[in-house]
């Protein structure tokens, strides 16, 4: 499936990136994202849930 197409419904979304989380974490927990230069933490939980903080 290419990464322009939702991984649920199998439709083309041109404007929308899809990632799954186990490609995104790969074998970490936590990463960082920079937006706008700001750095925000994406964790997963120990309930497998995902947390955004700055």
């Amino acid at each position: 499936m290419s990464q322009n197409q939702c991984p649920v419904h199998g439709h083309g979304e041109s404007k929308r990136r899809w990632m799954s989380t186990e490609e995104l974490f790969k074998e970490a927990n936590e990463i960082t994202i920079v937006h706008n230069h700001q750095p925000y933490k994406l964790r997963v939980t120990k309930n497998g849930k995902l947390i955004l903080t700055k």
